[in-house]
C-alpha cells in the first residue's frame, strides 16, 4: 500500500527521483530525462502518498502534476515555505535546498557549488541564512560556444590521467580540457574568496553536479564534493 515519501528534483533536462528515509537521507537516487520520466515515474510513485518537490522547469511540471502525481499530496519548495530563512530573491528552490542540506551537515557558514548547465555558487552564513551567490554558464555551455566560434579546435577531453593536475596539456583535447574547466574552477575560487570577505570568516566549501567530477582536478583541497544536495534538502525539509 501506497504510504512512503517521494523526493523529487525537477531540473531543466533531468528529473531525480528518491524514496524518503529519515531527515537527511533517501534511498537510492534514480535520474530520467523529461522524457524517459513521464513513462518512468508512475512506478515509482505508486509507492507514494506525497511528494515533497524542487522544481526549477515550469514549462514541463504540469506534465508532471497532470499524470503521475495528479493524486499524490504536494508539496513544492517555494517562496512561503522555504526550510531556511532566504535574504535574497528570486532564487530557485534547488539553489536553496542545497544549501540548506549543506549547512545542516555542520552548520557553520558555507559554500556551494553547482556544476551544471549553468553553475551557481551560493552562500549560507553560520545563522543558516540563504545570502545570495552567483550563476554563471556551465562547462557544457562554454565549451559549445568555444567549439562553434572555433570548430576547428575539436572538442576537450574527457578521458584523463589520474595525475593530470600535475602535467602541462600535451594536446588540444588536453589543451581544450585544461583551459575550460581551469578557467571556471579559477573564476568559483576567486568568489569563494570574495564571498568569504564579505562574511568575515572562511566556510565549507561543498560541489556537486555532473560536471563536478571534471572539475575536481583543478578545485583546491577545501572543496568537497557532495551528491544530491536537493533531494538531501527535501529529505530535511519539513513542509506545513
Amino acid at each position: 500500500m501506497a504510504g512512503g515519501v517521494l523526493l523529487l528534483d525537477l531540473g531543466n533536462r533531468r528529473l531525480k527521483a528518491a524514496m524518503f528515509r529519515r531527515p537527511g537521507g533517501h534511498g537510492p537516487v534514480q535520474t530520467w530525462t523529461l522524457a524517459e520520466s513521464l513513462t518512468a515515474l508512475p512506478a515509482v510513485a505508486a509507492e507514494a502518498a506525497e511528494v515533497r518537490l524542487s522544481s526549477t522547469n515550469p514549462a514541463f511540471l504540469p506534465q508532471l502534476l497532470a499524470g503521475p502525481l495528479a493524486a499524490k499530496k504536494l508539496h513544492q519548495a517555494g517562496p512561503g515555505n522555504w526550510p531556511i530563512s532566504v535574504h535574497s530573491q528570486g532564487t530557485g528552490s534547488d539553489r536553496v535546498l542545497a544549501a540548506f542540506a549543506a549547512w545542516s551537515r555542520n552548520r557553520l557558514p558555507c559554500l556551494v557549488a553547482d556544476l551544471g548547465t549553468a553553475w551557481t555558487l551560493d552562500v549560507v552564513d553560520g545563522s543558516g541564512e540563504f545570502r545570495g551567490g552567483a550563476i554563471g554558464a556551465g562547462l557544457g555551455l562554454q565549451e559549445a560556444a568555444l567549439s562553434e566560434a572555433c570548430p576547428h579546435l575539436g572538442t576537450a577531453a574527457e578521458d584523463l590521467p589520474a595525475d593530470f593536475a600535475r602535467r602541462i596539456p600535451e594536446t588540444t583535447a588536453q589543451a581544450l580540457a585544461s583551459g575550460l574547466a581551469g578557467h571556471l574552477a579559477a573564476g568559483l575560487e576567486a568568489q569563494a574568496k570574495r564571498f568569504e570577505a564579505a562574511l568575515g570568516q572562511p566556510c565549507k566549501r561543498f560541489y556537486s553536479g555532473g560536471d563536478g567530477p571534471r572539475l575536481q582536478f583543478h578545485l583546491g583541497p577545501d572543496w568537497e564534493g557532495a551528491d544530491d544536495l536537493v533531494l538531501e534538502g527535501l529529505s530535511l525539509w519539513a513542509p506545513t
